[in-house]
């Protein structure tokens, strides 16, 4: 029994030391915090000062040896204020974290950059406005940094290139923009970077970005950014994830994200105007069957500018198994064409897209009309029923019907041509009189001036269409009167079209 008490005054004694190491300063800027944050909250966990459960994680707030070391609000929005500057005073924190709380709002506190113990700053989803504080790239011992808010603007300090012990930086859902700096690609413990969501953020990717020796994760889909991407950004050795999708990334997908063996690799690059993808080698670790946990995984790719050329060689004789996502839909294939042609010409229109097993189904006004194997159809001794729009739905072989996930039977689309017959451009066809328009002066320079009938109802689309059948100019009116301004207009024969409804008329010009 004796033993016994003794132990219990010693942690009683043990108890009223530790409270009486409690650092004033810490407790009082903790308690003011949470008073404009949530006081019914807090004091329901502490219902008087000072508080503290030394060493030990206590709900919200942590502390070891008197002093805060981790704040945070563990509960969604349930924070309302501000982030004080106050804050400055926890010179021991270590984390803080704030997450999800929109209305907590104005500026991030630079006194931030003062914490030098800080190793995670969480406070992304909250309604912070203004810009990052450059401060924070004091932070040497940072390893985690995610900030995104809505209300985010400005660019990525240039101090963050000091941040050497930063292993994870996220922001998104902001309105930050500028580029992403070259120097994450020099920071020795980055591992994750996820940037995703700033639709004024981008620009050309960085190649500095392929210095990195630790990059695990590359995340920075939906934002701005355009232009070809890096050829070595395959050659970081950690990378693990790549997700470039809904930008406006162009040109060819790198060979270097595909090397004969491959480390596991997650590619993602859907919604862009990519061009190309390379042959994907079949594995060549030297550990089958079991090298299939190692290979690249392309997990989505659609929304590109794709052809059937691009999927073949890595279909027939490569890693298949590698395309793990849709490729399907691709973007429709040439461009949309307005185009006119004398009658009793041949025309011949054209759909070839890449790939060795392709057929090609051509519609005209939506009716099939005709199946080829060279993407071209030829119209011979061309009349006026063969006016209409022309369309063509081209299949391949092989990728069309490849199997496993649904999204990989790809078909692709060619862009409408509307084809106008007409007897001769040195004339006038009218296939309505009250559309016949005037036109002065003929031939024209800086202007060209269209007159209409008054009695006609609805908009009129007018058309200047070169001798090639590109349309070079477009309007729609309903007035009387259209001036096209043709200042920069080369010289030469042009045909005007006029359309309202089912009524057509075109008449030659000349652009002097």
């Amino acid at each position: 029994m004796k033993n016994i008490i003794i132990t219990l005054c010693s942690c009683l004694i043990l108890g009223f030391q530790l409270n009486a190491q409690v650092n004033p300063v810490d407790s009082a800027t903790v308690w003011d915090m949470w008073m404009v944050w949530n006081p019914v909250h807090f004091q329901s966990l502490y219902p008087q000062m000072p508080f503290v459960q030394n060493g030990t994680s206590a709900i919200d707030v942590a502390w070891n040896n008197g002093r805060v070391t981790m704040m945070g609000a563990q509960q969604n929005d349930i924070l309302q204020g501000t982030l004080p500057s106050t804050i400055q005073n926890l010179t021991e924190l270590t984390l803080i974290d704030i997450r999800q709380n929109p209305n907590l709002t104005g500026s991030i506190p630079p006194e931030l950059g003062s914490l030098t113990h800080l190793k995670k700053i969480l406070i992304s989803q909250c309604g912070f406005t203004g810009t990052i504080p450059s401060e924070i790239g004091n932070l040497s011992n940072l390893e985690t940094l995610n900030i995104g808010n809505l209300g985010i603007t400005g660019e990525i300090p240039t101090s963050f290139q000091n941040l050497h012990k930063l292993i994870g930086f996220y922001f998104g859902n902001s309105n930050v923009n500028g580029n992403l700096p070259g120097y994450f690609g020099l920071l020795d413990t980055l591992e994750i970077l996820w940037c995703m969501k700033n639709p004024s953020f981008g620009g050309i990717l960085s190649d500095s970005l392929c210095l990195s020796q630790s990059l695990q994760e590359l995340r920075i889909n939906k934002n701005a950014f355009y232009g070809t991407l890096p050829s070595c950004i395959g050659n970081i050795p950690s990378l693990l994830a790549l997700d470039i999708s809904h930008n406006n990334f162009t040109g060819a997908i790198p060979q270097s994200l595909f090397p004969p063996a491959s480390n596991y690799i997650e590619l993602t690059a859907d919604s862009n105007h990519l061009t190309s993808l390379p042959f994907i080698p079949h594995e060549q670790s030297p550990l089958p069957p079991y090298s299939y946990l190692y290979y690249m995984r392309v997990y989505d790719i659609r929304w590109n500018k794709l052809q059937f050329g691009d999927f073949e060689n890595t279909y027939l004789n490569g890693c298949s198994y590698c395309i793990q996502g849709p490729i399907a839909p691709q973007d429709s294939v040439w461009s949309l064409l307005d185009t006119t042609v004398l009658v009793n010409t041949t025309v011949t229109l054209n759909s070839t897209v890449t790939g060795q097993h392709n057929t090609y189904y051509w519609y005209k006004n939506g009716v099939l009309i005709d199946s080829t194997i060279n993407g071209l159809l030829a119209i011979p001794n061309i009349q006026h029923s063969d006016s209409g729009v022309y369309t063509c739905n081209v299949t391949n072989l092989y990728i069309s019907n490849w199997s496993g996930y649904p999204g990989n039977q790809l078909i692709l689309n060619r862009s409408p041509i509307t084809l106008h017959v007409v007897n001769s451009l040195n004339s006038i066809e009218i296939s309505n009189t009250n559309l016949m328009p005037g036109v002065y002066p003929n031939p024209f320079d800086q202007a060209l001036t269209v007159q209409l009938r008054a009695q006609i109802n609805g908009p009129t689309s007018l058309s200047l269409i070169n001798v090639s059948g590109k349309t070079v100019m477009q309007a729609k009116t309903q007035a009387n009167e259209y001036i096209f301004n043709t200042e920069k207009l080369p010289a030469g024969l042009y045909l005007l079209k006029a359309e309202t409804g089912r009524s057509v008329a075109t008449v030659r010009v000349r652009k002097e």
